[in-house]
């Protein structure tokens, strides 16, 4: 069950949280098979899950992440939050383009 859904202000993009049958929570976008989980996100110690998660959307709706959106033929093959844009920003084969953005939908550079 989709329990939050936010589409960027471009309408490009819409990310999701799911939340399983059997408790597990899934972050993702609905244009893409990548996503990932509370427990796997970076925190502090003793941070909870949901205080985690709260923080990595809000960072993400925020525009401080750096989204990678890769494209093959125009259409979108794959999107995510990228952990390190300088390292990822050649993540893509031939034929393929990656755009590296924000939530807002302001280009990121280095």
């Amino acid at each position: 069950m989709i329990v939050e859904r936010h589409v960027s202000p471009d309408g490009v993009l819409a990310f999701i949280v799911e939340q399983l049958d059997g408790g597990d929570t899934l972050l993702g976008f609905e244009q893409s098979a990548w996503h990932t989980h509370p427990n796997l996100l970076d925190r502090e110690h003793n941070i909870t899950d949901e205080a985690a998660t709260r923080a990595y959307i809000d960072r993400l709706l925020h525009s401080v992440s750096v989204i990678g959106i890769r494209r093959k033929d125009e259409a979108i093959v794959e999107v995510w939050i990228m952990d390190d844009p300088a390292f990822e920003a050649d993540t893509f084969a031939e034929g393929e383009t990656l755009e590296m953005r924000h939530w807002d939908g302001r280009l990121w550079s280095i």
